[in-house]
């Protein structure tokens, strides 16, 4: 039996799967995200703390950008529509 990985790892995963839950991905994205979620739980069943911050963080990427992407959407603002200096 592995290792219990750390408790703020655990938190970690925990919110940047709830937080995936209510983000606004790209339909495009879901597949890279599905291979990612995929290897986040190979990670877990291993108990590799390590492999699991690895895994855990494109995860966490499409999460932020998601969450980013929604709340564009609320403010009526599409990406395209941003000018960046």
């Amino acid at each position: 039996m592995p290792e219990p990985l750390p408790p703020e790892l655990v938190r970690d995963v925990r919110r940047t799967l709830a937080d995936l839950r209510r983000a606004r991905l790209a339909q495009s994205a879901w597949p890279a995200v599905a291979g990612d979620l995929g290897r986040l739980a190979q990670a877990i069943e291993k108990g590799s703390e390590p492999s699991v911050r690895k895994a855990l963080l494109p995860v966490a990427q499409a999460s932020f950008e998601g969450k980013v992407r929604g709340r564009l959407a609320g403010a009526a603002i599409e990406p395209e529509d941003q000018v960046v200096a």
